[in-house]
């Protein structure tokens, strides 16, 4: 029997699906993403043989590569090691050899006698329902117009998903576009995002009018809900996606909570310049530098043609703080770019979550006002509990606060609703790495790459989880394997030359040094990577000059200055951590500077 609730209890355990915690007479005990799972799904079922297939097609999707046998032991050790169960002498587990489990300790189902609001709990509470869009079809038949379907995917997961307490949680664009142009049925699409509800759909462009096709499926019995075509002049093409979003979420809420929908903003948009926005949004998916400058170049057409227009300002607000993330361009350049555009976005539209996010990394990597980046990171949550990068980012603040419970719960949370994103994953293996958790660092980045193995951050991680290992030959095959995608990514290049100074490669390291010089004729070099080479070959004095210019240049990576395990040979000099207390004031007290 399937007994549903938002937490149970057993024994003196209790095991809360709201704030995704298992807690043992009322202290909380960590758990990994996979056994928490396989929890779940057997206590829901208590008393029933849950076979090791099944238990397999739950907890892996068939574009994991994944020994499911190991993986499910695996998962079952951990989990009887949290509970502290016996195989031989169960109390809550029992083997069932060669077939599956049961859960077999009474169990008391509690239901939640309210909705859960985002703007009064805290900041990563788990949504009623989930809802995966997935990619619409084209159907002109011209693979070039891709985008534009593509681009009304994209924008309806950005309007159901700006929840105003509806409860209702979205999946992201990067885990729903992979089963573009694919057949995979709704049941297991579902049963791999584990969302409720399915919304499929096509577009068709024809001059200037737009037709869409959208209907709503229910997953567990792949029932039609309710279906509706839309044909509008492009020039109207925000009411559409808005009439589309409010009629899903009708039939949604309906089910879940008995409660209407939202009223629409009823924004409008010059043709063309959704048009032109679209085609960046594509530039810009691809994440590199080229990509990035062509999005630019969309953008800004897109704006003079509707000066107006608010996404494509918070659109260029990202690609100008990603330029200067990747040391493209200088971050006093490409931040103060993002600042303006930013605040031109806010002001268009003050209800859009994205550019309180794209705010909130401003105000944590180069503002370093870390008070300020969580105030705008928790009002983009509060306009759109389901923006995985806004949780994303938090959680990465509230590493470099060091509040890593925290961090594991909102990095949690964006795994849950990107759950096919090799870069959620990847931050949240870089989070354990800070918290020195290097084992369940390898272990999370590792499986980021069984979703995507040509993921070129996650080698990078892992590389750095490495080096702090003193695996040195492992660490080097990693940043080997990132510079075939990322070829001349500067924090790449540092890791390489301070890998290979630590280890004895002194000649290789020094030529990496004459890399980033011969890089600085051409563009902006980051003195934040050229200290991290002189801290591998261990020369101090100009480790503590370049970290000193790295200040000047009001290098974003300063964040990490108090965590990262690099600095641990220089951490006790005064110019070190005076510098730290230039950085982050008198909060340095609280950093791992000594």
């Amino acid at each position: 029997m399937n007994q549903t609730g938002s937490s149970y209890s057993f024994g003196d355990f209790e095991l809360d699906l709201t704030a995704y915690q298992l807690k043992r007479s009322g202290k909380s005990i960590r758990l990994e993403r996979i056994p928490f799972d396989l929890l779940i799904l057997l206590i829901k079922r208590p008393g029933e043989l849950i076979t090791r297939e099944e238990i397999a097609a739950s907890l892996w999707t068939e574009r994991q590569f994944q020994d499911f046998e190991t993986g499910t032991n695996t998962a079952i050790r951990k989990l009887r090691i949290a509970l502290q169960d016996d195989a031989e002498k169960p109390r809550f587990i029992e083997t069932a050899v060669g077939r599956g489990y049961r859960f077999i300790a009474p169990v008391e189902v509690h239901r939640a006698t309210a909705p859960i609001s985002a703007a009064t709990t805290s900041p990563a509470p788990s949504p009623g329902a989930m809802l995966a869009v997935l990619p619409f079809i084209n159907l002109t038949g011209d693979r070039s117009q891709d985008y534009f379907s593509d681009g009304m995917t994209e924008e309806l997961i950005t309007q159901l998903g700006r929840s105003d307490g509806t409860g209702l949680g979205v999946i992201a664009r990067t885990s729903v576009m992979p089963y573009a142009n694919t057949h995979t049925p709704v049941r297991q699409i579902a049963r791999e995002l584990k969302v409720d509800y399915v919304l499929e759909g096509s577009a068709r462009r024809e001059g200037r009018v737009v037709r869409i096709t959208a209907q709503l499926i229910r997953a567990s019995d792949e029932t039609h809900l309710w279906a509706k075509d839309f044909d509008r002049d492009i020039g109207s093409v925000l009411t559409l996606q808005r009439e589309v979003a409010e009629a899903i979420e009708r039939e949604i809420l309906a089910r879940i909570a008995n409660r209407p929908g939202r009223a629409s903003r009823g924004t409008s948009v010059d043709g063309e310049a959704y048009d032109l926005y679209l085609q960046g949004r594509r530039h810009w998916n691809v994440r590199t530098a080229e990509g990035l400058k062509k999005a630019i170049e969309y953008f800004e057409r897109a704006i003079g043609r509707d000066p107006s227009y608010a996404a494509a300002y918070a659109a260029l607000a990202d690609v100008y703080a990603q330029l200067a993330y990747g040391n493209y361009i200088a971050p006093t350049e490409g931040f103060s770019k993002a600042r303006v555009a930013i605040a031109k976005a806010k002001e268009l539209d003050p209800y859009a979550a994205e550019p309180f996010a794209s705010e909130g990394y401003l105000k944590m990597y180069f503002d370093w006002d870390f008070a300020g980046a969580r105030e705008a990171f928790l009002k983009s949550i509060e306009l759109n509990a389901s923006y995985a990068a806004a949780h994303q980012w938090f959680g990465i603040l509230l590493t470099a606060e060091q509040q890593f419970r925290e961090a594991l719960t909102e990095l949690q949370h964006a795994t849950r609703l990107d759950p096919l994103s090799p870069a959620a994953l990847t931050d949240l293996g870089f989070m354990l790495h800070y918290n020195g958790r290097n084992a369940e660092a390898a272990e999370t980045l590792a499986n980021a790459l069984q979703l995507n193995p040509r993921f070129p951050i996650a080698h990078f991680w892992l590389g750095r989880v490495y080096a702090a290992q003193g695996e040195c030959t492992k660490a080097l095959d990693e940043f080997e394997s990132a510079s075939q995608f990322l070829p001349e990514w500067q924090p790449l290049l540092a890791a390489r030359g301070h890998v290979c100074g630590v280890c004895g490669k002194r000649e290789e390291a020094e030529e990496i040094l004459r890399r980033f010089h011969s890089i600085a004729l051409g563009r902006f070099v980051t003195s934040y990577g050229i200290a991290l080479v002189y801290a591998g070959l261990g020369s101090h004095d100009e480790t503590l000059l370049w970290l000193r210019k790295a200040y000047e240049e009001r290098s974003h990576w300063l964040v990490w200055l108090g965590l990262d395990p690099r600095w641990e040979k220089v951490r006790i000099d005064p110019r070190f951590r005076a510098l730290l207390r230039d950085v982050f004031g008198q909060s340095d007290a609280t950093m791992k500077s000594a």
